[in-house]
């Protein structure tokens, strides 16, 4: 519990004595003769519980604050520095599960939310030609299963609507040229 305090304290921006953290940690695959059982056991399931619970609290606060490309940054930012604890301290089989908790709380348990938000959502960066939101919402959701295909649809119903637009408008004004030849005959 001590352990995971540090982890909290960091993510939160205090400094933290990450050598140490280390030290304790080797303990763990130490006990274990190179096994990581008791890593694993220990303090590995723990660690994930909490990160689990901490991003669940983040997102719940954020998604109802921040427009979707702030949220995006947010979650991008977190991703890099729980990438970070593991180069620091972490063992490095705790990452590709750390990851999935983040990914989960941060991106997937709000899918629909973030990508349907009204003024800052997938459509709002389409329409208003948001090239670095967009790529950045590629890169958070294609590293997730299936996590494009909302973005598929929303960008599907996009093209649909803008191509009718246009199909429309050349209507429009293919029947304008019409009326206005036979007006002028």
């Amino acid at each position: 519990q001590a352990v995971i305090a540090l982890v909290d304290k960091e993510r939160e921006g205090e400094q933290i004595d990450r050598a140490l953290l280390k030290n304790v940690l080797d303990i763990y695959v130490e006990i274990g003769m190179g096994q990581m059982e008791r890593y694993e056991e220990d303090f590995e399931s723990f660690m994930l519980q909490d990160t689990s619970s901490y991003y669940s609290r983040k997102a719940s606060s954020w998604i109802q604050e921040d427009s979707c490309p702030d949220y995006m940054l947010k979650s991008e930012e977190c991703l890099k520095k729980e990438r970070e604890r593991v180069a620091h301290y972490l063992h490095s089989s705790s990452e590709p599960k750390l990851v999935e908790k983040v990914q989960h709380e941060l991106l997937v348990v709000f899918a629909s939310q973030l990508l349907e938000k009204e003024h800052s959502g997938c459509r709002a960066l389409l329409r208003d030609d948001k090239v670095d939101d967009l790529s950045r919402m590629y890169r958070l959701y294609h590293k997730i299963l299936r996590g494009l295909e909302p973005v598929a649809n929303i960008f599907k119903q996009h093209v649909t609507a803008e191509g009718n637009a246009l199909v429309q408008q050349a209507e429009d004004t293919a029947t304008n040229q019409v009326a206005n030849t036979a007006s002028v005959q």
